[in-house]
């Protein structure tokens, strides 16, 4: 990336990167076409070429952006809490409240992470992986783990946390239904499910 894209004003910045979301937000890969983005922004396709030498490029810089955006989100929703459910809810709490805030943001995520084409699923999918290892590490070191019945395997349990969520997602993407309050309400009596079946009676 030129850094001369943050040359230019503020405002100007943001009214592109606005648009480039919502472009690749409504667009395959393949379809959200460099020229499509100029002309949402307001600017020529050469222009746009001059700050980001390529679309894989730019969509990169979106991506790692979004992801910014969203640890900003999490760390408001940051409680201290270390019991392992208390850790997920609020994790997942930072997710929905980031799908309220940045909706056109968050599609483009979710349609990044569901993209076929190589030359972008490869290092977004990469990227994924290794974020999801991160959380379960750090999960794993702040979460009180006693009160779970006997041979739970914990890491397993994340495993299939994000499992049920991702299978959620792809539901929302393929069916184009987005119900941030329902996906909430949805995952919360899941939380009480896996409670009953994960933790020790009292």
């Amino acid at each position: 990336m030129n850094e001369k894209f943050f040359s230019i004003s503020k405002e100007k910045q943001e009214r592109i990167i606005r648009c480039a979301y919502e472009v690749f937000s409504q667009n395959s890969y393949k379809e959200a076409s460099m020229s499509k983005i100029a002309d949402a922004g307001g600017i020529s396709k050469s222009l746009l070429f001059h700050y980001f030498s390529n679309k894989r490029e730019f969509h990169l810089y979106l991506w790692e952006n979004a992801g910014r955006q969203f640890c900003e989100i999490q760390t408001r929703h940051y409680t201290g809490a270390t019991g392992f459910f208390e850790i997920i809810q609020q994790r997942f709490m930072a997710r929905f409240t980031f799908m309220r805030e940045h909706p056109v943001i968050f599609l483009f995520v979710l349609r990044a992470f569901f993209e076929e084409d190589p030359e972008l699923n490869d290092p977004v999918r990469s990227h994924v992986r290794k974020l999801c290892d991160k959380k379960t590490e750090e999960i794993m070191a702040l979460a009180e783990t006693s009160g779970f019945r006997p041979r739970v395997d914990v890491k397993f349990l994340i495993q299939e946390i994000e499992g049920f969520f991702l299978i959620t997602l792809w539901q929302i993407f393929s069916q184009g239904k987005w119900d941030v309050n329902y996906l909430e309400k949805n995952f919360t009596k899941r939380i009480e499910q896996w409670k009953a079946v994960y933790l020790k009676e009292n």
